[in-house]
């Protein structure tokens, strides 16, 4: 160990004296370059994919316009286009134009009743933010900005309480097979073969079986638009063009919009979880390759200063794990059998 060390100090040493930089530096140069060649990738595919949905949707919407003009010579196309503004924003403050009885009528629940409310609450303070419904007022605005400073370091410090508690049972299983496959699989592979497990579990859970719900329950939904929202919702990106329980006059609106919630909540709890046994798999990790951390030379002081923040960090970590109630990670990992590898 001490012989491979010294090779990576020589190693790290000599490619700083020949380039002049650090290796981490370099490495997170190329990783910058890769990303910005991801999203520029990314950017031509959703332009050739979308680009002729637009230019459909585009002409189809210029017909039916001029049609409506030649067959209502009356109204001018400046008319028109206030009647949709006015139509469009109604629609946003969940007013329809579609009835019998009236020209517009509300729908079957305010869109800022209780339900609608704590729906809203729950995607600005998990930072999913479909951004369908908004405030529109100062003062609505104003309490919104508030509303957040306080209530997202509360959401996260929840979320890291409920996670602790949550990897409960999800480390006495990974210790389970552990002494059951320590004489055939590797660490690494064990901790794989969990990871996958459990994963497999929660995405099952989380988003197959809710997509086929979700599917059921919107009447204009597919089981891939279920599938859809599910996942942009888990990965808090929240797009908001799916939203569940937005249809008008839609049956037990109320009951179905606080069982959304706690579905969102409860989600991104479990997806914390994933993220978690994620980084507790260091082969994983390749945030280490860009890590100064790495090619520091010998003991000098920002060595010193870069362990002694690390050392703190795992301090308060190994503090918090070892608060678990009935559970102690070190033990778990110390009670392994002597032949397994750290």
């Amino acid at each position: 160990m001490i012989q491979i060390a010294n090779m990576e100090s020589f190693r790290t040493a000599h490619f700083r004296k020949v380039y002049g930089f650090r290796r981490s530096s370099f490495l997170c140069c190329f990783f910058i370059l890769f990303y910005a060649m991801y999203l520029i990738t990314g950017a031509l595919m959703f332009a050739a994919l979308e680009s002729p949905m637009e230019r459909k949707a585009q002409y189809k919407a210029k017909e039916k316009l001029t049609q409506f003009l030649m067959e209502h010579s009356c109204i001018s196309k400046k008319e028109l286009n206030d009647l949709l503004t006015v139509a469009l924003e109604a629609n946003n403050n969940g007013v329809s134009f579609e009835g019998n009885d009236s020209y517009a009528y509300p729908s079957s629940e305010s869109n800022w009743s209780f339900s609608q409310a704590l729906f809203f609450t729950v995607t600005i303070l998990t930072t999913i933010g479909y951004g369908r419904i908004t405030p529109r007022t100062t003062a609505g605005k104003i309490f919104c900005i508030l509303y957040i400073i306080v209530g997202l370091p509360l959401t996260l410090t929840l979320g890291t309480a409920v996670v602790q508690r949550v990897m409960i049972p999800i480390l006495i299983f990974e210790q389970f097979l552990h002494k059951k496959l320590v004489h055939t699989m590797t660490p690494f592979q064990i901790k794989m073969l969990h990871f996958i497990v459990v994963t497999a579990f929660l995405l099952i859970f989380l988003l197959f079986i809710p997509a086929y719900v979700f599917s059921t329950i919107e009447p204009e939904w597919n089981y891939l638009d279920g599938l859809y929202y599910c996942f942009i919702t888990l990965t808090t990106v929240g797009l908001g063009d799916y939203i569940p329980g937005d249809v008008p006059n839609q049956q037990y609106r109320a009951l179905y919009k606080f069982f959304s919630t706690g579905y969102l909540f409860f989600s991104l709890l479990c997806v914390l979880v994933i993220v978690t046994m994620f980084n507790d798999i260091p082969q994983l990790n390749i945030g280490v390759l860009f890590n100064l951390e790495s090619d520091t030379d010998g003991d000098s002081s920002e060595r010193v200063h870069l362990n002694r923040r690390r050392s703190s960090v795992r301090n308060y970590t190994s503090a918090s794990t070892n608060d678990l109630v009935g559970y102690d990670r070190v033990t778990t990992q110390t009670s392994l059998p002597e032949s397994v590898e750290p």
